[in-house]
């Protein structure tokens, strides 16, 4: 064989090498391109606008497939859900794109005690806080997850569990979560190599898989192969009480309200006039809901009290004083709140539980009405 025979044989084979390597490297990088692709159209984003409340971090999931939702939390309010367009979504709601949905809240109104109940996930994803109006159920939010574990319950620090609908007292408390290890897959000690299915059939010859899909009437919001539709739940008091605000009052059970624990003005202010070093410290008084420090007996009238150039005066409830506090708050006795209209006497008076009611066919969830059905079944 001659050397330039040779040569050309190698540089042939150089060749090939060079055009194989390029043609497995751009299959493979568009395999990966593919592949990074269908993962990211197989996923959408939910962002939560909590109106006020704590931020929580936006979520990326499985389109089409259910999910349960966060709890969200607000000072001095309660929270009533997330909205989707005008509509509630519950645990479960499939999405199909991203979305951002809208928290909506109910501010306590002045005078309703509440209590904040915390949770500790142990390790589990953060569940955020409850707002709770006393003598009310408890709402528990969407359990937490934690890999490797199954949940079990939520305890109190004296290790009683507690479920949805307890009613607990009315002071803060941090519940636990209480977690089960999940058991390890065993494999087998002599695994079974499957066999290979036989070329009989041709693609053409595959049976069909149908696709399913569920649809819901009007107004209905499809949740999983349920349709939901709410509506406000119906406050309503028992008898021989009146309605206050979402509160039911007692009014033949009325208590004078306190404004300090002691009953008594807490500081003490110097008195003394412009003219003069002269001056003294003095205790004040409580008059209706303020405090009152040094009763002017020579001023008898709004005019002359607040004529005396000398003194440092204000009139209040029909007399001259040398100083007057802004209206304190009432302090009531538990059970009781302080409750004043054009109908009812300042007073602190005691509050019952207002009843919730549904219409027929509607069940009580989450202070809300609700209505669920059989989605259709629809095969494609």
């Amino acid at each position: 064989m001659k050397i330039k025979d040779i040569i050309s044989g190698i540089f042939v084979g150089l060749f090939l090498a060079i055009i194989g390597f390029s043609i497995y490297y751009f299959v493979s990088e568009n395999l990966q391109v593919s592949k990074k692709g269908n993962d990211k159209l197989n996923t959408i984003n939910i962002d939560f606008d909590t109106n006020g409340g704590e931020a929580i971090n936006n979520v990326r999931i499985i389109k089409n497939e259910g999910t349960d939702l966060p709890n969200a939390y607000r000072e001095g309010y309660i929270f009533d859900g997330w909205y989707l367009n005008g509509k509630r979504v519950y645990d479960g709601y499939v999405f199909t794109k991203d979305v951002t949905l809208e928290a909506r809240w109910t501010k306590v109104e002045e005078g309703v005690k509440t209590f904040v109940v915390s949770f500790n996930s142990n390790g589990g994803t953060r569940i955020s806080p409850v707002t709770v109006i006393c003598n009310n159920p408890l709402y528990l939010p969407s359990n937490p997850t934690r890999t490797g574990y199954n949940f079990v319950s939520w305890k109190d620090s004296n290790g009683n569990v507690i479920s949805n609908g307890s009613k607990l007292a009315c002071e803060n408390i941090t519940l636990n979560a209480a977690w089960s290890k999940k058991e390890s897959a065993v494999t087998p000690t002599n695994p079974v190599t499957p066999s290979t299915p036989s070329d009989d059939n041709t693609d053409d010859n595959k049976p069909v898989t149908p696709t399913i899909s569920y649809k819901c009437p009007d107004e209905y919001i499809l949740q999983g192969e349920k349709c939901y539709i709410e509506e406000e739940a119906t406050y309503a008091c028992p008898n021989n009480t009146v309605t206050y605000g979402i509160a039911c009052l007692n009014l033949s059970k009325s208590y004078q309200p306190t404004y300090f624990e002691k009953n008594a003005c807490p500081e003490e202010i110097i008195v003394t006039r412009r003219s003069t070093q002269n001056a003294r410290l003095e205790k004040g008084k409580l008059s209706s809901n303020k405090c009152v420090y040094h009763k002017y007996d020579e001023f008898t009238d709004e005019k002359s009290c607040l004529k005396a150039a000398d003194y440092y005066t204000t009139w209040f409830d029909g007399a001259c004083y040398a100083k007057v506090t802004e209206p304190l708050d009432p302090i009531c006795p538990t059970g009781s709140i302080y409750a004043s209209s054009a109908s009812i006497v300042g007073a602190c008076y005691k509050t019952v539980d207002a009843t919730k009611t549904c219409k027929d066919g509607y069940k009580l969830t989450n202070n809300k009405c609700v209505k669920t059905i059989d989605a259709e079944k629809v095969t494609n």
